[in-house]
Protein backbone atom coordinates (compact mmCIF):
# COMPACT_ATOMS: atom_id res chain seq x y z
CA UNK A 1 0.00 0.00 0.00
CA UNK A 2 1.28 3.88 -0.52
CA UNK A 3 1.29 5.57 2.39
CA UNK A 4 2.05 9.32 3.19
CA UNK A 5 3.18 9.91 5.92
CA UNK A 6 4.10 13.54 7.22
CA UNK A 7 6.39 13.97 10.20
CA UNK A 8 8.13 16.57 12.40
CA UNK A 9 10.78 15.08 13.37
CA UNK A 10 13.85 16.03 15.94
CA UNK A 11 17.05 18.13 13.78
CA UNK A 12 19.58 16.12 13.52
CA UNK A 13 16.98 12.31 13.92
CA UNK A 14 17.78 10.18 11.62
CA UNK A 15 14.32 9.46 9.39
CA UNK A 16 13.79 5.93 10.69
CA UNK A 17 14.35 7.15 14.60
CA UNK A 18 11.57 9.69 13.05
CA UNK A 19 8.95 7.30 12.12
CA UNK A 20 9.56 5.44 14.93
CA UNK A 21 8.33 7.71 17.45
CA UNK A 22 4.54 7.97 15.30
CA UNK A 23 1.99 5.97 17.20
CA UNK A 24 1.64 2.52 15.67
CA UNK A 25 -0.73 -0.43 15.89
CA UNK A 26 -0.87 -4.14 15.82
CA UNK A 27 -3.64 -5.92 13.45
CA UNK A 28 -1.97 -9.03 12.25
CA UNK A 29 1.67 -6.89 11.63
CA UNK A 30 3.06 -3.54 12.32
CA UNK A 31 1.63 -0.49 10.67
CA UNK A 32 2.62 2.62 10.80
CA UNK A 33 0.05 4.96 10.43
CA UNK A 34 -0.55 8.14 8.63
CA UNK A 35 0.03 10.70 11.36
CA UNK A 36 1.56 13.71 12.64
CA UNK A 37 4.38 13.80 14.97
CA UNK A 38 4.51 16.61 17.48
CA UNK A 39 7.75 17.28 19.39
CA UNK A 40 8.72 20.21 21.37
CA UNK A 41 11.93 20.37 20.87
CA UNK A 42 13.86 21.67 17.64
CA UNK A 43 11.22 20.52 15.23
CA UNK A 44 10.86 20.55 11.21
CA UNK A 45 8.40 19.19 8.86
CA UNK A 46 9.72 16.26 6.67
CA UNK A 47 7.04 14.35 3.92
CA UNK A 48 7.70 11.38 3.70
CA UNK A 49 5.99 9.08 1.06
CA UNK A 50 6.76 5.21 0.61
CA UNK A 51 6.71 4.11 -2.85
CA UNK A 52 5.11 1.45 -4.45
CA UNK A 53 7.64 -2.15 -5.31
CA UNK A 54 8.60 -1.84 -8.83
CA UNK A 55 6.81 -3.53 -11.11
CA UNK A 56 8.93 -6.17 -13.06
CA UNK A 57 8.93 -7.63 -16.37
CA UNK A 58 7.09 -11.28 -17.47
CA UNK A 59 10.34 -13.32 -16.72
CA UNK A 60 10.07 -16.66 -19.42
CA UNK A 61 12.02 -20.12 -18.96
CA UNK A 62 12.91 -21.97 -22.29
CA UNK A 63 13.65 -25.28 -21.17
CA UNK A 64 16.48 -26.62 -23.74
CA UNK A 65 18.87 -30.21 -24.08
CA UNK A 66 22.25 -29.67 -22.63
CA UNK A 67 25.04 -27.69 -24.60
CA UNK A 68 26.99 -29.61 -26.96
CA UNK A 69 30.00 -28.12 -28.51
CA UNK A 70 31.46 -30.84 -31.22
CA UNK A 71 30.33 -30.69 -33.68
CA UNK A 72 28.97 -27.83 -33.76
CA UNK A 73 28.45 -24.99 -30.86
CA UNK A 74 24.91 -25.16 -30.03
CA UNK A 75 22.44 -27.03 -27.93
CA UNK A 76 22.34 -30.81 -28.12
CA UNK A 77 18.50 -30.26 -30.14
CA UNK A 78 18.73 -26.85 -32.09
CA UNK A 79 16.39 -23.82 -30.71
CA UNK A 80 14.85 -21.87 -32.95
CA UNK A 81 12.60 -19.93 -29.60
CA UNK A 82 15.02 -17.25 -29.44
CA UNK A 83 15.24 -15.93 -33.29
CA UNK A 84 11.30 -17.15 -33.52
CA UNK A 85 10.65 -14.56 -30.19
CA UNK A 86 12.45 -11.71 -32.11
CA UNK A 87 9.80 -11.60 -34.79
CA UNK A 88 6.63 -10.99 -32.55
CA UNK A 89 5.86 -7.93 -30.27
CA UNK A 90 3.53 -8.75 -27.40
CA UNK A 91 1.75 -5.90 -25.51
CA UNK A 92 4.04 -6.28 -22.14
CA UNK A 93 7.50 -7.37 -23.51
CA UNK A 94 8.60 -10.70 -22.08
CA UNK A 95 12.21 -11.28 -20.96
CA UNK A 96 12.94 -15.19 -22.17
CA UNK A 97 16.49 -17.39 -20.92
CA UNK A 98 16.99 -20.51 -22.40
CA UNK A 99 17.90 -22.74 -19.48
CA UNK A 100 19.45 -26.33 -19.29
CA UNK A 101 18.58 -28.61 -16.59
CA UNK A 102 21.35 -30.88 -17.59
CA UNK A 103 23.81 -28.11 -17.71
CA UNK A 104 23.23 -26.66 -14.37
CA UNK A 105 23.40 -30.02 -12.97
CA UNK A 106 26.73 -30.82 -14.12
CA UNK A 107 28.38 -26.83 -13.23
CA UNK A 108 30.58 -27.23 -10.68
CA UNK A 109 28.38 -25.05 -8.06
CA UNK A 110 24.83 -27.11 -8.74
CA UNK A 111 22.37 -24.24 -9.73
CA UNK A 112 18.74 -24.94 -8.56
CA UNK A 113 16.05 -24.42 -11.29
CA UNK A 114 12.98 -22.67 -9.96
CA UNK A 115 10.47 -23.07 -12.86
CA UNK A 116 7.91 -21.22 -10.29
CA UNK A 117 9.91 -17.24 -10.87
CA UNK A 118 8.86 -17.35 -14.24
CA UNK A 119 5.81 -16.09 -15.70
CA UNK A 120 5.74 -18.28 -18.69
CA UNK A 121 7.66 -21.98 -19.34
CA UNK A 122 8.22 -23.42 -22.76
CA UNK A 123 9.36 -27.09 -23.05
CA UNK A 124 11.42 -27.02 -26.63
CA UNK A 125 10.58 -30.05 -28.63
CA UNK A 126 12.23 -33.09 -27.73
CA UNK A 127 13.56 -31.16 -24.14
CA UNK A 128 11.87 -34.21 -22.17
CA UNK A 129 11.95 -37.42 -24.20
CA UNK A 130 14.02 -38.76 -21.51
CA UNK A 131 17.03 -38.62 -24.39
CA UNK A 132 20.29 -39.39 -21.49
CA UNK A 133 22.54 -38.33 -24.21
CA UNK A 134 20.88 -34.66 -24.53
CA UNK A 135 20.11 -34.38 -21.12
CA UNK A 136 16.35 -34.80 -21.64
CA UNK A 137 16.25 -37.10 -18.83
CA UNK A 138 17.13 -34.61 -16.50
CA UNK A 139 14.14 -32.37 -17.88
CA UNK A 140 11.71 -35.24 -17.52
CA UNK A 141 13.05 -36.41 -13.89
CA UNK A 142 12.67 -32.83 -13.14
CA UNK A 143 8.97 -32.50 -13.92
CA UNK A 144 8.31 -36.72 -12.58
CA UNK A 145 9.65 -35.15 -9.10
CA UNK A 146 9.08 -31.44 -9.01
CA UNK A 147 5.76 -31.21 -9.55
CA UNK A 148 5.07 -28.61 -6.56
CA UNK A 149 7.36 -26.39 -8.73
CA UNK A 150 5.26 -26.53 -11.52
CA UNK A 151 1.56 -26.11 -9.52
CA UNK A 152 3.39 -23.14 -7.80
CA UNK A 153 4.17 -21.70 -11.05
CA UNK A 154 0.55 -22.00 -12.26
CA UNK A 155 -0.80 -20.87 -8.51
CA UNK A 156 0.91 -17.41 -10.29
CA UNK A 157 -1.30 -17.10 -13.01
CA UNK A 158 1.74 -18.88 -14.82
CA UNK A 159 1.54 -20.47 -18.49
CA UNK A 160 3.00 -23.52 -19.31
CA UNK A 161 3.77 -24.50 -22.95
CA UNK A 162 5.12 -28.07 -24.46
CA UNK A 163 5.92 -28.60 -28.06
CA UNK A 164 6.07 -32.36 -28.98
CA UNK A 165 8.03 -34.61 -27.68
CA UNK A 166 9.25 -38.13 -29.58
CA UNK A 167 11.65 -40.55 -29.63
CA UNK A 168 12.39 -42.54 -32.62
CA UNK A 169 9.70 -40.24 -34.50
CA UNK A 170 6.69 -41.34 -32.39
CA UNK A 171 5.25 -39.05 -29.50
CA UNK A 172 6.34 -40.48 -26.15
CA UNK A 173 3.48 -40.55 -23.63
CA UNK A 174 5.67 -40.96 -20.53
CA UNK A 175 6.82 -37.55 -21.57
CA UNK A 176 3.17 -35.90 -21.24
CA UNK A 177 2.29 -37.45 -18.15
CA UNK A 178 5.76 -36.30 -16.63
CA UNK A 179 4.90 -32.80 -17.49
CA UNK A 180 0.89 -32.39 -16.81
CA UNK A 181 -0.05 -35.80 -15.00
CA UNK A 182 -1.11 -39.31 -15.26
CA UNK A 183 -3.79 -39.80 -17.78
CA UNK A 184 -4.29 -36.06 -18.16
CA UNK A 185 -3.86 -36.49 -22.41
CA UNK A 186 -2.80 -39.82 -24.49
CA UNK A 187 -1.01 -39.68 -27.81
CA UNK A 188 -1.62 -41.45 -30.67
CA UNK A 189 1.25 -44.45 -31.37
CA UNK A 190 2.19 -44.20 -34.54
CA UNK A 191 3.77 -46.91 -35.29
CA UNK A 192 5.28 -47.51 -39.15
CA UNK A 193 4.49 -50.10 -41.27
CA UNK A 194 7.02 -52.93 -41.75
CA UNK A 195 7.23 -51.77 -45.35
CA UNK A 196 7.96 -48.42 -44.24
CA UNK A 197 10.81 -49.82 -41.63
CA UNK A 198 13.55 -50.89 -44.32
CA UNK A 199 16.74 -49.67 -43.68
CA UNK A 200 17.97 -49.80 -47.11
CA UNK A 201 18.81 -46.35 -49.02
CA UNK A 202 16.65 -46.84 -52.47
CA UNK A 203 14.48 -44.72 -53.46
CA UNK A 204 11.84 -46.82 -53.09
CA UNK A 205 12.02 -47.50 -49.58
CA UNK A 206 12.35 -43.78 -49.15
CA UNK A 207 9.32 -43.22 -50.85
CA UNK A 208 7.49 -45.79 -48.62
CA UNK A 209 8.47 -44.44 -45.28
CA UNK A 210 7.92 -40.83 -46.56
CA UNK A 211 4.27 -41.80 -47.41
CA UNK A 212 3.73 -43.42 -44.17
CA UNK A 213 5.47 -40.69 -41.58
CA UNK A 214 2.89 -38.16 -44.05
CA UNK A 215 0.02 -40.00 -42.31
CA UNK A 216 0.81 -38.46 -38.76
CA UNK A 217 2.27 -34.76 -39.86
CA UNK A 218 0.95 -32.12 -41.82
CA UNK A 219 1.59 -28.77 -43.02
CA UNK A 220 -1.19 -27.34 -41.19
CA UNK A 221 -3.50 -27.61 -38.45
CA UNK A 222 -7.18 -26.08 -38.03
CA UNK A 223 -9.13 -25.06 -35.29
CA UNK A 224 -11.95 -26.38 -33.67
CA UNK A 225 -14.98 -25.95 -35.44
CA UNK A 226 -16.68 -24.99 -31.80
CA UNK A 227 -14.10 -22.65 -30.00
CA UNK A 228 -13.05 -21.20 -33.36
CA UNK A 229 -16.63 -19.32 -32.63
CA UNK A 230 -18.73 -19.56 -36.02
CA UNK A 231 -21.62 -17.06 -36.96
CA UNK A 232 -24.03 -19.27 -36.00
CA UNK A 233 -22.55 -20.11 -32.84
CA UNK A 234 -19.98 -17.70 -31.54
CA UNK A 235 -20.42 -18.04 -27.83
CA UNK A 236 -17.60 -20.20 -27.11
CA UNK A 237 -14.78 -18.53 -29.56
CA UNK A 238 -11.87 -19.08 -27.40
CA UNK A 239 -9.32 -16.07 -26.35
CA UNK A 240 -6.75 -18.01 -27.82
CA UNK A 241 -8.25 -18.52 -31.45
CA UNK A 242 -9.76 -15.11 -31.77
CA UNK A 243 -8.23 -13.10 -34.54
CA UNK A 244 -6.71 -16.13 -36.32
CA UNK A 245 -7.09 -17.28 -39.40
CA UNK A 246 -9.05 -20.83 -39.74
CA UNK A 247 -5.65 -22.76 -39.51
CA UNK A 248 -1.90 -22.44 -38.87
CA UNK A 249 0.48 -23.80 -41.40
CA UNK A 250 4.05 -24.27 -40.65
CA UNK A 251 6.16 -22.24 -43.77
CA UNK A 252 9.96 -24.02 -42.02
CA UNK A 253 9.88 -26.57 -45.15
CA UNK A 254 12.41 -25.62 -46.92
CA UNK A 255 14.86 -24.18 -44.17
CA UNK A 256 18.36 -26.78 -44.27
CA UNK A 257 19.09 -25.66 -40.83
CA UNK A 258 20.13 -28.29 -38.87
CA UNK A 259 18.30 -29.91 -35.86
CA UNK A 260 20.74 -32.70 -34.55
CA UNK A 261 23.82 -31.51 -33.31
CA UNK A 262 25.07 -34.46 -30.92
CA UNK A 263 25.32 -37.15 -33.80
CA UNK A 264 27.38 -37.15 -36.82
CA UNK A 265 24.81 -38.94 -38.84
CA UNK A 266 23.30 -37.13 -41.77
CA UNK A 267 20.41 -34.72 -41.07
CA UNK A 268 18.20 -36.95 -42.93
CA UNK A 269 18.30 -39.82 -40.56
CA UNK A 270 16.04 -38.32 -38.09
CA UNK A 271 12.37 -38.25 -38.37
CA UNK A 272 12.07 -34.88 -37.00
CA UNK A 273 14.56 -33.23 -39.48
CA UNK A 274 12.90 -35.38 -42.68
CA UNK A 275 9.17 -33.89 -41.98
CA UNK A 276 10.44 -30.81 -40.48
CA UNK A 277 7.96 -29.12 -43.01
CA UNK A 278 4.96 -30.39 -40.67
CA UNK A 279 3.55 -28.11 -37.86
CA UNK A 280 2.61 -31.27 -35.92
CA UNK A 281 3.94 -34.98 -35.21
CA UNK A 282 0.92 -36.86 -34.60
CA UNK A 283 -1.78 -35.91 -32.00
CA UNK A 284 -3.41 -36.83 -29.06
CA UNK A 285 -6.66 -39.31 -29.07
CA UNK A 286 -8.51 -38.43 -26.13
CA UNK A 287 -8.37 -35.94 -22.73
CA UNK A 288 -9.70 -35.89 -19.34
CA UNK A 289 -12.57 -33.57 -18.89
CA UNK A 290 -11.32 -30.08 -18.59
CA UNK A 291 -8.91 -29.93 -21.25
CA UNK A 292 -10.09 -27.69 -24.38
CA UNK A 293 -9.24 -28.84 -28.07
CA UNK A 294 -8.05 -25.62 -30.26
CA UNK A 295 -6.25 -27.36 -33.29
CA UNK A 296 -6.86 -30.47 -34.71
CA UNK A 297 -4.28 -32.14 -37.03
CA UNK A 298 -5.88 -32.90 -40.73
CA UNK A 299 -4.76 -36.67 -41.73
CA UNK A 300 -6.03 -37.79 -44.57
CA UNK A 301 -9.10 -39.76 -43.26
CA UNK A 302 -11.98 -41.00 -44.83
CA UNK A 303 -15.25 -39.33 -44.30
CA UNK A 304 -16.24 -42.27 -42.11
CA UNK A 305 -13.42 -42.50 -39.99
CA UNK A 306 -13.43 -39.13 -39.42
CA UNK A 307 -17.17 -38.50 -37.76
CA UNK A 308 -16.34 -41.78 -35.85
CA UNK A 309 -13.35 -40.98 -34.02
CA UNK A 310 -12.67 -38.42 -31.49
CA UNK A 311 -11.27 -35.36 -32.78
CA UNK A 312 -7.55 -35.78 -33.21
CA UNK A 313 -6.31 -32.63 -31.50
CA UNK A 314 -3.05 -31.02 -31.44
CA UNK A 315 -3.28 -28.33 -29.29
CA UNK A 316 -4.80 -28.57 -25.93
CA UNK A 317 -5.59 -25.75 -23.39
CA UNK A 318 -6.22 -26.23 -19.75
CA UNK A 319 -6.99 -23.77 -16.75
CA UNK A 320 -5.67 -25.52 -13.41
CA UNK A 321 -4.39 -23.90 -10.39
CA UNK A 322 -5.32 -20.39 -11.59
CA UNK A 323 -2.59 -20.62 -14.37
CA UNK A 324 -2.91 -22.27 -17.94
CA UNK A 325 -1.27 -25.25 -19.07
CA UNK A 326 -1.18 -25.53 -23.01
CA UNK A 327 -0.27 -29.55 -24.30
CA UNK A 328 0.95 -29.56 -27.94
CA UNK A 329 1.92 -32.27 -30.59
CA UNK A 330 3.36 -29.36 -32.17
CA UNK A 331 6.28 -27.65 -33.65
CA UNK A 332 5.87 -24.24 -32.34
CA UNK A 333 8.91 -21.94 -33.26
CA UNK A 334 8.26 -21.41 -36.87
CA UNK A 335 7.57 -19.07 -39.58
CA UNK A 336 3.33 -18.77 -39.98
CA UNK A 337 2.52 -19.87 -35.73
CA UNK A 338 3.56 -16.27 -34.66
CA UNK A 339 0.32 -14.79 -34.46
CA UNK A 340 -0.58 -18.04 -32.30
CA UNK A 341 2.26 -17.65 -30.22
CA UNK A 342 1.45 -14.03 -29.86
CA UNK A 343 -1.92 -14.79 -28.42
CA UNK A 344 -0.97 -16.89 -25.84
CA UNK A 345 1.65 -14.57 -24.80
CA UNK A 346 -0.77 -11.55 -25.10
CA UNK A 347 -4.06 -13.29 -23.54
CA UNK A 348 -4.69 -12.92 -19.63
CA UNK A 349 -5.16 -16.45 -17.50
CA UNK A 350 -8.23 -15.10 -16.39
CA UNK A 351 -10.17 -14.32 -19.71
CA UNK A 352 -9.59 -18.18 -21.15
CA UNK A 353 -10.77 -19.04 -17.17
CA UNK A 354 -14.09 -17.56 -17.42
CA UNK A 355 -14.59 -19.13 -21.42
CA UNK A 356 -13.52 -22.58 -19.73
CA UNK A 357 -16.01 -22.24 -16.93
CA UNK A 358 -18.74 -20.82 -19.09
CA UNK A 359 -18.07 -24.19 -21.40
CA UNK A 360 -18.12 -26.45 -18.48
CA UNK A 361 -21.55 -25.04 -17.26
CA UNK A 362 -22.33 -25.78 -20.53
CA UNK A 363 -21.61 -29.17 -20.76
CA UNK A 364 -22.65 -30.13 -17.15
CA UNK A 365 -26.41 -28.62 -18.17
CA UNK A 366 -26.40 -30.20 -21.57
CA UNK A 367 -25.55 -33.70 -19.99
CA UNK A 368 -27.74 -33.56 -17.24
CA UNK A 369 -30.95 -32.96 -19.89
CA UNK A 370 -29.50 -36.03 -21.64
CA UNK A 371 -29.39 -38.03 -18.42
CA UNK A 372 -33.27 -36.99 -17.83
CA UNK A 373 -34.38 -38.11 -21.50
CA UNK A 374 -32.51 -41.60 -20.83
CA UNK A 375 -33.77 -42.16 -17.73
CA UNK A 376 -37.61 -40.79 -19.22
CA UNK A 377 -37.30 -43.59 -22.42
CA UNK A 378 -36.98 -45.97 -19.84
CA UNK A 379 -39.84 -45.42 -18.11
CA UNK A 380 -41.82 -44.51 -21.16
CA UNK A 381 -40.87 -47.88 -22.44
CA UNK A 382 -41.76 -49.93 -19.20
CA UNK A 383 -45.28 -48.01 -19.77
CA UNK A 384 -45.98 -48.36 -23.12
CA UNK A 385 -44.68 -51.88 -23.96
CA UNK A 386 -46.99 -55.31 -23.19
CA UNK A 387 -45.41 -57.55 -20.41
CA UNK A 388 -43.35 -60.21 -22.62
CA UNK A 389 -41.63 -57.26 -24.37
CA UNK A 390 -39.70 -56.08 -21.11
CA UNK A 391 -39.70 -59.63 -19.40
CA UNK A 392 -35.82 -59.64 -19.77
CA UNK A 393 -35.79 -56.10 -18.49
CA UNK A 394 -37.93 -57.44 -15.30
CA UNK A 395 -35.84 -60.17 -14.62
CA UNK A 396 -32.87 -57.70 -14.12
CA UNK A 397 -34.88 -55.50 -12.29
CA UNK A 398 -36.03 -51.97 -12.00
CA UNK A 399 -33.37 -50.87 -9.80
CA UNK A 400 -30.45 -52.68 -11.78
CA UNK A 401 -31.41 -51.99 -15.07
CA UNK A 402 -31.22 -48.43 -14.19
CA UNK A 403 -28.15 -48.76 -12.64
CA UNK A 404 -26.96 -49.83 -16.03
CA UNK A 405 -28.67 -46.94 -17.22
CA UNK A 406 -26.74 -44.38 -15.31
CA UNK A 407 -23.36 -46.25 -16.00
CA UNK A 408 -24.09 -45.91 -19.75
CA UNK A 409 -24.79 -42.36 -19.34
CA UNK A 410 -22.03 -41.70 -16.97
CA UNK A 411 -19.34 -43.18 -19.37
CA UNK A 412 -20.50 -42.42 -22.91
CA UNK A 413 -21.67 -38.61 -21.70
CA UNK A 414 -21.01 -37.32 -18.32
CA UNK A 415 -16.80 -38.61 -18.57
CA UNK A 416 -16.59 -37.34 -22.60
CA UNK A 417 -13.83 -35.28 -23.23
CA UNK A 418 -14.49 -32.04 -23.75
CA UNK A 419 -14.69 -30.85 -28.01
CA UNK A 420 -16.45 -34.02 -29.11
CA UNK A 421 -19.88 -35.70 -29.66
CA UNK A 422 -20.93 -39.00 -28.06
CA UNK A 423 -20.99 -40.96 -31.63
CA UNK A 424 -16.97 -39.94 -31.80
CA UNK A 425 -16.18 -40.65 -28.42
CA UNK A 426 -18.24 -43.88 -28.57
CA UNK A 427 -15.35 -46.55 -29.69
CA UNK A 428 -13.34 -45.09 -26.63
CA UNK A 429 -15.71 -44.58 -23.94
CA UNK A 430 -17.82 -48.52 -24.55
CA UNK A 431 -15.06 -50.27 -23.34
CA UNK A 432 -14.58 -48.85 -19.81
CA UNK A 433 -18.75 -49.25 -19.65
CA UNK A 434 -18.96 -52.36 -20.44
CA UNK A 435 -16.26 -53.48 -18.06
CA UNK A 436 -17.95 -52.14 -14.64
CA UNK A 437 -21.23 -53.73 -15.83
Amino acid sequence: MNLNILLKAVKGTTLGEAVELCPKRKEGGLRIQPTLCLLEYRWSVTSLELPMAKKRSPLGFILVDRYYEQPRKNWARTSLWKSFLSTISPKERVRFVQISISERKRSQKTKAVRIDTADIVIVNWDAANGDYVCGSDDVLLYFQTQRDKRDALLRRRGKLLCEFQCGSGMLLQGAYEAIFGQGEVVVVEAKLSPEAQSSNEDSEAIRRQDEEEKKWTNKYAVGHWLFRGPWFFPIFRHPLLKGLSSKVESGYGPNKQPLFNFDNSPQRDFFSYRQRGSIYRGWFTSWEKGWVPLLIAKPKWTILKRWSSPPPAVLLAKCHEGGLMLASTMWMAVPGAEPLVQRILDTDVEVIARLHKAYTIWRIVTDVIWGVLILVALWWLRAQFPRPAHTAYDQIGWFWGTFVAFRFWKHLFWKRPYGGNVLRFLRQRWRPFVETI
